[in-house]
């Protein structure tokens, strides 16, 4: 092979040179930059392509010592074709894996078979990067190769609207209604150390419906018995302060007002039992019990009731819009739909705290809500324009109320005549508007290009 010019790209090369032991092994050609054959590991991109394809190439100067050395023989000009090159022999090296073979040609089965038995000995969890790279959905790509039991603690759970998903929440929230009566019936007839054992006994109950539901695959009733395991879990270390007499009552009329150690402990127990459920069950109505608890904590913790709390009511809400955008990045977007209510409702109650007693507050709070109409559209969140549309039918009652001299609580009427003819007038041009806002967003919606 001393005159063959051309040199496979993955055989090491040897070349004479006046060395004092005789022939130097030069550095090893880079070799082409190619993906594996076939990475089992990642199965659950079959529907797709099964092979990786090979990479390009990286045109580096592959061989050591490529100019002439003045006591060793000269190798001639080298350059990245590999010509003019002096070989002696080639020698065998071990090399990354051959691209990728011709579609539906036969590959060697002994092979795939070992990477099998691999595939079976350890669960595969399936990176983010790989999904939808041949439109594969995330969730199908998951439960393509872990077993079902694995996908429940992985994926988060997102019930879509159907009969059977009807029919699980209502049985849930009846279940949560029966709870609360039962609750109710055995502290009429319990002491305070009987009625905590009787909290203890329903929240066992409901944490081990919860817990064989999750693992026999049925997420999302699992996920609505742990949203009632939760609030039973409140009642009981509620039932629990009573029975210690750790229970203290305000003085004051806000529910904020004091400083109570065992309050706060009760909020920080029933934040860090939604969070671990959450954690567990990964059922985003979890998320609504955690962004509460946050709050009452927060708010009760640094305030006293009155403005302030209203201040750091506001402050919440801003941190937790801030949370739910970033989720929305990434893929706890299912999360994030709970933040984002939470978000608009203490933002929201915070403005109607300092904005309600005139006409100019009133027009203030339909001006936030055309704001919150118009952030939906930017955020992707259909609840802000749902808050959006709460906060503009309660500018349209003050107003109309204001103009035809009625008075009903939270909002005031003037004195004078009754015009009846005011409320209808209001609330057409609150219709008008709410008409103009949705086509607004539908011109907007339309003149973004499509995204597959």
């Amino acid at each position: 092979m001393l005159d063959h010019r051309q040199l496979d790209r993955q055989d090491a090369v040897l070349e004479a040179r006046l060395g004092s032991l005789g022939v130097d092994v030069l550095d090893q050609p880079h070799l082409a930059l190619e993906g594996a054959v076939l990475d089992l590991d990642l199965l659950v991109d079959a529907p797709g392509h099964l092979r990786a394809e090979p990479l390009a190439r990286d045109h580096e100067q592959p061989l050591a010592g490529d100019d002439a050395h003045g006591l060793r023989v000269d190798t001639g000009q080298l350059h990245d074709h590999r010509q003019g090159v002096g070989l002696v022999r080639v020698e065998a090296v071990d090399v990354r894996p051959e691209p990728a073979s011709g579609c539906r040609k036969p590959r060697h089965l002994p092979e795939v078979g070992e990477q099998l038995l691999d595939l079976l000995l350890q669960p595969v969890d399936v990176p983010a990067r790989h999904a939808g790279a041949n439109g594969t959905p995330f969730q199908a790509l998951r439960s393509a190769v872990r077993r079902p039991a694995h996908d429940a603690a992985v994926a988060v759970v997102q019930p879509r609207w159907s009969a059977w998903s009807f029919l699980v929440y209502a049985g849930g929230l009846t279940v949560l209604g029966a709870v609360g009566g039962w609750l109710t019936y055995l502290a009429a007839r319990s002491g305070a150390a009987g009625y905590a054992g009787w909290t203890l006994v329903v929240v066992a109950l409901l944490a081990l419906l919860a817990t064989g539901l999750h693992r026999t695959a049925h997420p999302v009733a699992a996920g609505v018995l742990a949203f009632v395991a939760v609030i039973a879990f409140v009642a009981f270390v509620s039932a629990l302060w009573t029975w210690f007499g750790w229970r203290s009552t305000s003085a004051t009329s806000s529910s904020f007002g004091g400083f109570h150690l065992s309050q706060l402990l009760l909020e920080l127990l029933w934040l860090g039992a939604a969070l671990f459920a959450l954690r567990v069950f990964r059922f985003p109505l979890l998320t609504a019990q955690a962004v509460l608890a946050g709050w009452i904590l927060v708010t009760d913790l640094i305030s006293n009731g009155g403005d302030w709390s209203a201040v750091v009511t506001l402050l919440v809400g801003l941190g937790y819009l801030a949370v739910a955008l970033a989720l929305d990045a990434g893929p706890g977007r299912p999360y994030g739909f709970w933040l984002h209510v939470g978000a608009g409702l203490l933002i929201g109650g915070s403005l109607l705290w300092f904005w309600h007693s005139g006409n100019f507050e009133w027009l203030l709070i339909a001006a936030a809500a055309v704001v919150y109409v118009f952030f939906s559209d930017v955020a992707g969140r259909s609840s802000w324009a749902v808050l959006g549309v709460v906060g503009l039918l309660l500018a349209a009652i003050h107003f109309a109320l204001e103009w035809t001299h009625v008075r009903v609580a939270f909002v005031s009427g003037g004195s004078g005549s009754s015009r009846p003819w005011v409320a209808p007038f209001v609330f057409t041009c609150l219709g008008l508007l709410l008409l103009m806002l949705g086509l607004a967003l539908g011109r907007r919606g339309s003149a973004r290009p499509a995204v597959d």
